[in-house]
């Protein structure tokens, strides 16, 4: 017990999840100091629970009593890295939004983990926390709350973010929670059903467990990702982490080949494209970072008389302008919260697209180049279909005026390539009605009109998402993509 403050303050250094071992602690305490009223227990006991209820309670005041936490927040701040203040102490405005917004999300999220990698083992682990009430109730007790507590807070306290890999110090309990009902079981059926069991029976029963263990794990997905069998895509299964694997290589192969000296690159992973074109420096394409002490997205502010940049929208203008060629390499980052939709609209207007520089779309490939002419009607570049793991867009926001309304008929242009069907490819507006785009023709790209239905669309903010329709009839060449689309009367 001497070791444990040293213990316990070399790992919340380690790491700051170990901050629950307090709220952990002190709801174990006051249970436990309740309990000894209860049954009359020794005084001994009472009066350890009660300095340990004493010691834990300013914590648990200083996180859920507001004004306590925000003024402990201000003191705090300039001592603490990283904005440790502002991660430890909630703040519970923005906590009532999220609750009313998405109540379950966090929690759905960490339950699924365990439910899914536990298996066949998840019930005989739930089992367990009552077996050990059964065995030890003090010991039960402390392993209950090891769980139950930093499980609850992470899921709707501690809730932003919410990531699947702050479970793991919490995820051990659980396999010991289910080797406690294994001891119970085998306790019971060798006292109360089969006292006379045979040695062998008494083994078979112990190796229960281990052979469950086997069975139990998800080895397709161990041997994908320990083996490298799956080299791109989501390789593991999305409920345990949210890892997908880009094949930056052939997309650097292609720049590689066409670049010229003294040709820009950005990239939204400026180290992968660095190491498969020999550390060539990189610009970093991210135009948003988030701020942990508002809790939001935030834009970088421009930087007019820095260096080359695509921090922002303005710093991208200037220094595209200022390149006569360039390249920008792309993954998913570039259709999530870190890039901003103004810098992205700007880059379809006036960047190339090169299709043929990645086989299955994980990386986009766009280029400059100023002696040659800007894309031609190009406000959007949606690549879908030709990964499994890509058939929709992020929902992008259009604005129509109410002027619109008031024309006889409402039109949707859009331009197409290697749409091979009618029921291949759709747009979905508004997350309720969808319109089917028209097959292509020939092999460029082509454009068509078609008419939407009024009642389909609002004056103001519209949502607007491309699909990639899984049961189509047939694909002969795998996938499609949009480069335009607009909405006007006529």
């Amino acid at each position: 017990m001497l070791l444990f403050p040293v213990v316990g303050v070399l790992a919340l250094l380690s790491h700051q999840l170990t901050f629950f071992l307090v709220f952990t602690l002190a709801i174990y305490s006051m249970l436990r100091l309740a309990g000894s009223f209860w049954t009359a227990g020794p005084v001994a006991d009472r009066r350890k629970f009660a300095w340990l209820c004493a010691l834990t309670m300013p914590f648990l005041l200083v996180v859920f009593v507001p004004p306590l936490g925000n003024a402990l927040k201000k003191a705090l701040a300039p001592f603490l890295l990283s904005n440790i203040a502002d991660w430890a102490i909630p703040n519970w405005h923005r906590l009532a939004g999220l609750t009313k917004a998405k109540p379950w999300d966090a929690f759905h999220m960490y339950h699924g983990v365990v439910h899914y990698d536990l298996n066949w083992l998840y019930l005989p682990a739930l089992a367990g926390f009552a077996a050990a009430f059964w065995l030890r109730p003090r010991a039960g007790l402390w392993l209950l709350c090891s769980v139950a507590v930093p499980f609850l807070l992470l899921s709707f306290v501690f809730r932003e973010p919410s990531l699947r890999r702050y479970m793991i110090f919490i995820y051990p309990y659980f396999f010991i929670a289910a080797g406690v009902f294994f001891y119970a079981l085998w306790q019971w059926l060798h006292t109360r059903i089969w006292p006379a069991m045979p040695r062998l029976g008494k083994q078979l029963l112990l190796a229960l467990p281990f052979l469950l263990l086997l069975f139990n794990a998800h080895w397709t997905g161990i041997q994908d990702l320990a083996l490298a069998r799956k080299l791109e895509g989501h390789i593991v299964d999305s409920r345990v982490a949210n890892w997908s694997f880009t094949n930056w290589k052939e997309a650097c192969e292609f720049v590689d080949a066409q670049r010229q000296p003294g040709d820009l690159l950005m990239a939204t992973v400026p180290t992968a494209v660095s190491y498969y074109l020999e550390h060539e420096p990189v610009l970093w394409f991210r135009q948003t970072y988030y701020d942990t002490r508002e809790k939001k997205y935030k834009l970088h502010q421009p930087n007019p008389t820095g260096g080359p940049s695509a921090a922002s929208v303005e710093d991208l203008v200037r220094t595209v302008q200022a390149a006569p060629r360039g390249w920008l390499l792309a993954d998913y980052y570039l259709d999530n919260i870190f890039t901003d939709e103004r810098a992205l609209l700007w880059m379809y207007q006036n960047m190339h697209y090169y299709e043929q520089a990645s086989s299955d779309g994980s990386v986009m490939v766009f280029g400059w180049d100023h002696s040659k002419p800007k894309p031609e009607r190009q406000n959007l570049v949606v690549e879908l279909g030709r990964d499994d793991d890509k058939i929709e867009s992020k929902e992008y926001h259009m604005n129509l005026p109410q002027s619109l309304f008031l024309q006889n008929q409402i039109e949707l242009t859009v331009r197409t390539r290697w749409v091979d069907t009618n029921r291949e490819a759709l747009v979905v507006f508004n997350g309720a009605n969808a319109v089917w785009l028209p097959p292509n023709q020939g092999p460029g790209i082509e454009e068509a009109v078609l008419t939407l239905q009024p009642e389909w669309l609002k004056p103001g903010t519209n949502t607007i998402q491309v699909v990639y329709e899984t049961k189509r009839p047939s694909d002969p060449r795998k996938g499609f993509t949009l480069y335009f689309l607009s909405i006007a009367g006529k």
